[in-house]
């Protein structure tokens, strides 16, 4: 079965992104899910970048902290998480948070302004770091409980920490709430071989490999 997928911005009518996916009809429940898939995992690398183009084409006189959040994490994703670029966006969640101190999506965004440093040897100071950013995805796990992606951060922090059994906890909560978020499957992985198992963490890697083969 093939399936043909196109990103179209509605402003300006301009082609942002295409891509076919190709999958065996064996089954058409399980076709639909790998599909669901695919095209999720490639919208969430793709609208990102489409959202911090928009952002320097048109910056808003008021935003409010969901669009300056939404823009922080655009900027934070094109930037690679680390650096002079991302830390720009870095500094919209901030904004966010004056505007709206409850903003979900800028505290976990914010989150890993400190624990990414630890993961990335990068951190002057890791048990700052990581009790700064557990902080701010506790406080947006505690407003919104079902947050996929609060969940996952909070698993790269208890990861940071060594205590990989409960990060795959979290990575299975994440999962449930978002079975397409490869990048929760994909870092369950780095658990399992935070424990040892590479096995298992090589089955989750091929497993993500084949429902992204196009990922980096």
């Amino acid at each position: 079965m093939r399936v043909n997928a196109q990103l179209i911005d509605a402003d300006s009518g301009a082609h942002l992104w295409a891509e076919q996916f190709d999958t065996p009809r064996a089954d058409l429940l399980q076709t639909q899910d790998e599909i669901v898939t695919h095209l999720a995992r490639a919208m969430e690398i793709q609208l990102p970048q489409a959202e911090a183009a928009r952002a320097k084409r048109t910056r808003a006189a008021n935003p409010d902290a969901e669009d300056l959040a939404l823009q922080g994490f655009a900027a934070v994703v094109k930037g690679g998480f680390v650096g002079k670029e991302a830390d720009a966006g870095y500094a919209l969640c901030d904004q966010a948070l004056r505007v709206d101190p409850n903003n979900v999506r800028a505290l976990w965004v914010l989150s890993m302004k400190f624990h990414l440093p630890v993961l990335f040897g990068m951190s002057a100071d890791p048990k700052a770091d990581l009790k700064r950013a557990d902080e701010l995805v506790s406080q947006a796990l505690a407003l919104d409980p079902d947050n996929a992606a609060a969940h996952n951060s909070k698993a790269w922090i208890l990861h940071e920490r060594g205590r990989f059994e409960e990060a795959i906890a979290e990575r299975e909560r994440t999962l449930a709430l978002d079975p397409a978020d490869l990048n929760a499957m994909m870092s369950m992985a780095w658990d399992h071989l935070g424990l040892r198992g590479n096995e298992k963490g090589l089955e989750i890697f091929d497993e993500a490999i084949r429902l992204s083969p196009r990922s980096p």
